[in-house]
């Protein structure tokens, strides 16, 4: 697989599916004019896929909006360099409609475009989110709030929470 799409609920043509759910052969399950929320890239072998980046679309489906990235393993790599066995570790959003103008380099003299960024904790297929970081656009030197996340009835931080522990709740505090 080398990409996947993702379409809003109103997307979903009813009548295609079998009564347990399975589609009908021939059809694709979708509206005439589907809308598109995202797009995720894949890269890897076979059966080893691993999620490079997303396109996240506005809500008319007819634009990208932001764009996703995903990184791997102590060394934070990009899918093409990671491991099919690392976890994500971090995840980074960008204002930007494609993945080639990305940029959060602030010493480059070009505005940067890095909204947020997410790190996670757990072994791959079972990652949480620990805490994330929002900045001001255009100067990702400023990060303008930070959010931290918990877990489960005790309220727990991602690192001692269950896997199955849903968010209980997240604090976010403004950085002077």
């Amino acid at each position: 697989m080398r990409k996947s799409t993702t379409y809003n609920r109103a997307s979903i043509a009813a009548g295609e599916y079998n009564a347990d759910g399975t589609l009908i052969d021939g059809e694709d399950g979708l509206t005439a004019d589907p809308v598109k929320t995202s797009e995720t890239f894949y890269v890897g072998r076979v059966g080893e896929e691993i999620a490079d980046y997303t396109y996240n679309y506005t809500g008319d489906g007819t634009r990208v909006r932001t764009v996703s990235v995903f990184y791997y393993g102590a060394g934070r790599n990009r899918a093409a360099d990671a491991d099919t066995l690392d976890a994500m570790v971090a995840s980074e959003g960008y204002r930007t409609d494609d993945i080639t103008k990305i940029n959060r380099d602030i010493a480059d003299g070009i505005a940067d475009n890095l909204l947020s960024e997410t790190f996670y904790v757990g072994e791959k297929e079972e990652e949480i989110s620990d805490y994330s970081y929002n900045y001001k656009l255009g100067d990702a030197s400023i990060v303008k709030n930070t959010s931290i996340f918990f877990y489960g009835a005790g309220a727990n931080r991602a690192a001692d929470a269950d896997t199955l522990d849903a968010m209980l709740k997240s604090e976010s505090s403004g950085v002077p």
